[in-house]
């Protein structure tokens, strides 16, 4: 499998820019990576082995709290059938992870299980995976807003689908090496839960997706969220679709989001308490 898109050279969260780039920049052959460069093994038992570059492997059944969806790794991912339900699979995989072109050495791990039983017409996911961490310098190898000493987290991931199109996910999270006051431990803990009603799945439909977002200051690397502001907030984002043709869509999105503590301060006052900002944006995809 490959895929080949124009990258952000300087950061690897945010990846999938704009041809123009800045007013003042020509378009280089440079300016392209390969986002998706992986082969594929897999076995009549069900074993499946991915080698080489590929976006998040859990895409499908994950928010953005803990990786941005423009995140790719290098490095080996295996899942397979664990025995405990017909619909219960094990996973993991050893990745480098870098923010830019040039790898540094950091390292994630991934160990745990995931289930799709289907009830009905009702399909349910679920998911428990445990996320090491091994960066060699989170506070000075460019991740930004990373103040942990260390990141051990254990996500725990949830959904229900419906067949009226109505489809609910809360995804949570913990790191359990981060060093933060209180008694909820929130400077370690994340949570998403998102209500979406309508599939788009012809002209003319809506689509509305509404989050409540919950990100603690030491819960994960800034870099690897989707909005570096999600670290040390808490709060709702509101997006609603508009089906153009198959291939163009109308997006607006709100967001509102509340600092969970006032880390930064001038003159005793806290700077950015809130986020505000609302976009509108046309999709077309080629």
């Amino acid at each position: 499998v490959i895929g080949i898109s124009s990258l952000d050279n300087s950061h690897l969260s945010g990846t999938l820019v704009a041809l123009g780039k800045d007013s003042d920049h020509v378009l280089k052959i440079r300016d392209f990576q390969f986002v998706n460069l992986y082969a594929e093994y897999q076995n009549p038992e069900g074993l499946k082995l991915r080698f080489g570059r590929t976006q998040h492997p859990l895409l499908k059944y994950k928010s953005e709290i803990l990786w941005d969806n423009d995140i790719y790794f290098d490095g080996i991912w295996a899942e397979g059938k664990c025995g405990l339900a017909r619909d219960t699979r094990w996973h993991g995989g050893a990745f480098q992870i870098h923010h830019d072109l040039r790898f540094r050495g950091d390292k994630v791990f991934a160990l745990g299980l995931l289930g799709t039983p289907k009830y009905g017409k009702t399909q349910y996911e679920w998911r428990i995976t445990h996320y090491s961490y091994g960066l060699r310098d989170p506070m000075n190898n460019g991740w930004s807003r990373s103040t942990a000493p260390g990141y051990k987290t254990l996500n725990i991931y949830g959904a229900i689908d419906t067949p009226r199109q109505i489809r609910f996910t809360l995804d949570l999270a913990r790191n359990f090496s981060a060093d933060a006051p209180g008694a909820m431990h929130h400077g370690g803990d994340a949570l998403n839960a998102t209500l979406l009603l309508g599939k788009m799945k012809k002209n003319g439909n809506f689509q509305l997706i509404e989050q409540y977002i919950k990100v603690g200051e030491h819960a994960v690397p800034g870099s690897l969220v989707s909005y570096e502001k999600r670290l040390n907030m808490k709060g709702f984002q509101t997006d609603l679709k508009y089906r153009l043709t198959k291939i163009t869509n109308i997006q607006f999105t709100f967001i509102k989001w509340n600092r969970l503590e006032d880390s930064v301060r001038v003159s005793g006052k806290p700077t950015d308490p809130s986020y505000n900002r609302w976009e509108l944006m046309v999709n077309h995809s080629f």
